[in-house]
């Protein structure tokens, strides 16, 4: 049976979540094995700490092709991001020396 498949990104701060959604939902259109129903559909769900997270939803045709399509989300969704300008924050700890 098909099954849904959740990916999970995030964006840096001052990106335009209506241009993350659009180039992000443009890929996963493109995605072998994607039910066309439901329809894709990507959440911008919080304002993190270091990033804007989003889930991209959306169904494969087969639990079998469940890993492959997460692989293949992933790839797409990174490659558009970097295409697109769009930052991708990673962990990070600014330290501060005091001199005395």
């Amino acid at each position: 049976p098909k099954t849904r498949v959740v990916i999970q990104f995030g964006v840096a701060y001052g990106s335009d979540i209506e241009k993350v959604k659009e180039v992000v939902m443009k890929e996963i259109k493109t995605i072998k094995n994607l039910s066309k129903e439901p329809e894709p559909v990507i959440r911008f769900l919080e304002m993190a700490n270091s990033s804007l997270n989003f889930k991209a939803y959306f169904h494969v045709d087969s639990f079998e092709n469940r890993m492959d399509a997460i692989d293949e989300a992933n790839t797409k969704i990174y490659n558009t991001l970097n295409k697109n300008n769009i930052g991708i924050p990673f962990p990070q700890m600014d330290v501060y020396l005091k001199k005395k």
